[in-house]
């Protein structure tokens, strides 16, 4: 005997918001639990909706308790969220340290990057000091 296979019922307004967002929403990320969701909806097991979006089942689990208890919003990342950058534009510090190492360094990105990972005392690759 298995487990009661769990599924979201939408009413049709959350069901034409999820379809809009899984399109037009700017960002991949909430497009595609809105996918999972509406995929979900349709019929699918959590396990079958991890499988065709390939993403792990605890994710599709996550994505569907916070749509249970935030809608839509929760679906999206909130601030303070994800890894920090290694280097911000808004740090003093970081601004001046930069300043510093590229009148010293300014023939290679390589030299800057680890004179700056000296400095801070952070690994960094030569991509966060592109970005920068």
């Amino acid at each position: 005997m298995g487990r009661k296979k769990k599924q979201i019922v939408l009413e049709e307004s959350e069901h034409s918001s999820l379809l809009h967002n899984s399109k037009y929403h700017p960002k991949a990320e909430v497009r595609e639990k809105c996918q999972a969701i509406l995929l979900n909806h349709s019929g699918l097991s959590q396990k079958d909706v991890a499988r065709h979006l390939r993403v792990s089942e605890v994710s599709i689990c996550h994505w569907m308790k916070t749509w249970k208890e935030s809608g839509l919003a929760g679906l999206c990342r909130k601030s303070g969220q994800g890894r920090k950058p290694i280097l911000s534009i808004q740090n003093t510090e970081h601004n001046q340290l930069i300043e510093k190492v590229l009148q010293q360094q300014n023939q290679s990105i390589k030299s800057i990057q680890a004179e700056l990972a000296k400095e801070l005392s952070v690994d960094m690759s030569t991509d966060t000091v592109k970005r920068y």
